[in-house]
């Protein structure tokens, strides 16, 4: 009887696998999956980008061996010639070297950090409820202070009840915040990294769950191989000619130890962690090689300077550390321009904004380059230096520079969503809050929030240090913009100005004068005219100077790193700010 028994499966649905199967039963390379070829799907031809497929042969002796090959190669697509590479030699060095980085403590120690803090960032309603009920729970002890003195009213009592009703709901949020999503502790997400040390590689379901785990993909070339692996920048660079040089050392009874990985921070692990490894010993490779080819292959397609891929070319290094990073100076001989790659929101905030502004102070995008998943920027060169060594011309240049973009930005709700919105600043600054552990810090790090919520909004370089100003005798102009967007109008101020210290051999040089210069100049040029009373503009400084004093307190605590000069120099003025603000508001 037709439809006698009700369907379990839609029919159109149960047409389509039907329709599925019979395909796959003609399939031509539907057995080759039962070889077990590990790195199907994530193994890529160097040169063109192509898979490498699975492929097997038999030899006169009649033995069955099998190879990985490019698809290109194979169905003669391009001018690739990429070299067929043996399964079985392939897939050892890869799980090898995917094990030591399992066993490296600090890898697993960074890929948690970096793990705890994407858990904090995707539940974004348990850190807002949770500060909620910090503020309740202090409001509550406030006004029991005053009824203890003696001060009791009816609105004392109604305001007490309606905290205490607030206090209730938001713990009945936070209990199913929880409960909705149960947040997985550091040392679980340890634990479970750490039992992929007990697999047995000879096993090839072990194999598996170890490459499917951690690799992301591998680039593989005819002398070395580039992996990926599943978090941050995991890029891992193998040499071929380096491989056998250190195979051959051991087999020599060399000692290796020398040779093993200097010890760096976890910040240097969380912001790259490139190894170059040969056999038995791994060491930490520079910026700089990691990119090489990519810059070879971007400067080919650069048309907005003529004779670029000819043009002397220079990488710059940070001024806090001297390292290498991602910016070259391009020298064709009669022009300068920068090629950088494009960091946090740069690339939306020079195409939607800057460019659109058009102003001066900021400088020209050239051509934008996209490369995967990098964009590279090149850009105006701007003549100039630095302003860490600060004095009064060249400080108002800066500071007429931000006005002015501040000014054509007030309060626009057109360009609200670009770049750094407020909204995820919001989340961020609400996320740090939890890193204080300072019932002190805590109190003030309320009344900044509430600042940062209720001032009006203009384009902010979130980041504006003095490094990412450039001074000539007319012009300044600000760079790096990762984070900027429409944001409370403060940030940018505040950031310029509370590191300055008088010391003349201080990273940031900036005497007092020239500090209370600063706060006259941007409130006459800028705040006196949209209805903004001194007195107010000083309060919310002092604000947001006390969010500047807490960076390095967020990060001592967030990394256990209390013990860094930068924590031991900042928590002291933070405190001393969080005092002078609370009895501010309490007078």
């Amino acid at each position: 009887v037709p439809d006698g028994i009700p369907a379990i499966v839609p029919q159109d649905l149960f047409d389509r696998v039907q329709e599925k199967l019979a395909k796959n039963k003609k399939a031509p390379a539907r057995h080759k999956a039962e070889d077990d070829y590990l790195l199907t799907t994530k193994l890529f031809c160097g040169y063109c980008g192509a898979y490498l497929c699975g492929e097997s042969g038999t030899s006169h002796t009649g033995n069955v061996h099998h190879y990985y090959k490019c698809v290109s190669v194979k169905k003669k697509r391009t001018e690739c010639h990429k070299k067929s590479v043996r399964k079985e030699w392939i897939e050892d060095l890869v799980v090898s070297e995917t094990m030591k980085m399992v066993m490296d403590d600090e890898a697993i120690e960074a890929i948690v950090s970096m793990l705890m803090d994407l858990q904090d960032r995707e539940n974004v309603n348990l850190p807002l409820y949770e500060q909620q009920l910090r503020e309740a729970d202090t409001a509550i002890q406030n006004l029991l202070n005053a009824i203890q003195q003696g001060i009791l009213t009816k609105s004392t009592k109604s305001r007490l009840e309606e905290l205490e009703a607030t206090k209730e709901e938001l713990e009945t949020k936070i209990a199913c915040e929880k409960l909705a999503k149960p947040k997985v502790s550091a040392e679980f997400m340890t634990f479970w990294l750490q039992r992929f040390r007990k697999l047995d590689v000879r096993q090839k379901s072990h194999r598996k769950m170890l490459i499917d785990t951690f690799i992301n993909a591998i680039f593989l070339y005819d002398d070395k191989m580039v992996i990926t692996f599943n978090y941050k920048e995991g890029t891992t660079t193998i040499t071929f000619d380096d491989l056998k040089t250190a195979l051959a050392d051991q087999k020599t009874g060399s000692d290796l130890d020398c040779s093993t990985a200097p010890r760096r921070s976890r910040d240097d692990l969380l912001r790259r962690f490139g190894y170059d490894i040969c056999g038995g010993f791994m060491r930490l490779e520079p910026e700089k090689q990691r990119c090489q080819m990519e810059l070879h292959d971007i400067l080919k397609r650069i048309d907005a300077v003529p004779a670029a891929e000819g043009a002397a070319i220079t990488q710059l290094r940070h001024e806090e550390d001297d390292e290498p990073y991602q910016v070259w100076k391009i020298d064709t001989g009669g022009a300068s321009c920068i090629l950088k790659e494009a960091k946090g929101f740069e690339e939306e905030i020079y195409r939607d904004i800057l460019g659109v502004l058009n102003e001066g102070c900021v400088p020209d995008v050239y051509q934008t380059v996209a490369d995967g998943e990098r964009t590279y920027l090149l850009m105006e060169y701007a003549e100039g230096e630095d302003l860490h060594r600060c004095d009064r011309a060249r400080l108002t240049l800066a500071l007429d520079a931000l006005i002015s973009l501040q000014a054509r930005t007030w309060e626009s709700r057109e360009l609200a969503s670009c770049g750094y919105s407020f909204d995820k600043s919001l989340r961020d600054r609400e996320r740090r809050g939890q890193f204080l552990k300072d019932p002190l810090l805590e109190e003030a790090y309320a009344l900044f929030m509430r600042a940062y919520s209720s001032v009006p909004r203009a384009l902010c370089h979130d980041d504006l240090l003095p490094f990412n100003v450039i001074v000539s005798d007319d012009r300044a102009v600000l760079i790096d913009w990762e984070y900027g967007g429409i944001l409370p109008y403060p940030s940018s101020f505040a950031r310029l100005i509370a590191h300055g210290e008088e010391a003349e051999d201080a990273l940031f040089h900036m005497t007092r004068e020239d500090r209370d210069f600063a706060i006259d100049h941007y409130y006459d040029k800028l705040l006196r005219e949209r209805g903004i009373a001194y007195a107010d503009w000083r309060r919310t400084l002092e604000l947001f100077l006390f969010y500047e004093y807490c960076e390095w307190v967020f990060v001592g605590h967030k990394y256990g790193d209390t013990e860094s000069e930068y924590y031991k120099k900042y928590l002291p003025l933070a405190r001393r700010q969080a005092l002078a603000l609370i009895r501010g508001r309490a007078e």
